[in-house]
C-alpha cells in the first residue's frame, strides 16, 4: 500500500499520518533490536524523504470527532477512531488498514456511508518501489525483521494481522 504513494512531485495519491501515529511506532521500534532499528530506521528515512506523505498533529476537530465515535463505537479503540475522524473530516478516499476492528461491518458501513473505501492490502502481488534505494532499503529491512522473528503488527500490541506472513507496504 505504501508503494502506491506518490512521489514528492506528484499528488495523485498521498498518504496521511499524524504525531500521534508516528510516536507510536517510534515507541515500538526504539523497543526492538538495536540492529532492527539499524535496518528500519535508513528505510523510512528515504521513504518520508521521497515520498508524498502528509504528516501533521491531529487538530481539536479531529479530537473532538474521535471522541464522538466513543458513542457510536464504544468499543473501539482511541487509535482507531482517530483514524475514522482523520479519514472523514479531511475528505480521504481510501483507508488501507490491517488493524481488524478497523475491518469491522459496522466500522465500513460507518465510513462507507461518509464515501470512505476501507482496503485490506492484499499480499497476493508485491508491488516494489520506484526508487532502487527505497527497494533495497526495504528488503534489507525485511530480511533483518524475518531474521530476528519480529512480527510488526504484533509487536504493536493490537488486532493487526499480517496477510499470509507477508509484510505489506
Amino acid at each position: 500500500m505504501q508503494a502506491s504513494l506518490s512521489s514528492l512531485d506528484s499528488h495523485d495519491v498521498v498518504g496521511s499520518w499524524t504525531d500521534l501515529e508516528n510516536g507510536r511506532t517510534d515507541r515500538t521500534v526504539w523497543n526492538l533490536p538495536g540492529t532492527v532499528q539499524d535496518s528500519y530506521y535508513p528505510l523510512m528515512d528515504r521513504f518520508y524523504s521521497i515520498t508524498n506523505v502528509e504528516q501533521d498533529v491531529l487538530s481539536d476537530e479531529e479530537e473532538e470527532y474521535a471522541s464522538s465515535l466513543r458513542q457510536v463505537f464504544p468499543v473501539l479503540s482511541l487509535y482507531s477512531r482517530y483514524t475514522c475522524a482523520r479519514a472523514v473530516l479531511h475528505t480521504v478516499a481510501e483507508v488501507h488498514t490491517l488493524v481488524a476492528e478497523l475491518l469491522d461491518e459496522q466500522v465500513i458501513s460507518y465510513l462507507s456511508r461518509q464515501n470512505i473505501r476501507v482496503v485490506k492490502p492484499s499480499a497476493d502481488i508485491e508491488k516494489s518501489y520506484a526508487d532502487p534505494l527505497l527497494e533495497e532499503r526495504y528488503q534489507t529491512a525485511l530480511e533483518t525483521f524475518r531474521l530476528f522473528h519480529v512480527n510488526p503488527p504484533a509487536v504493536l500490541a493490537d488486532s493487526r494481522a499480517l496477510a499470509d506472513g507477508v509484510l505489506l507496504r
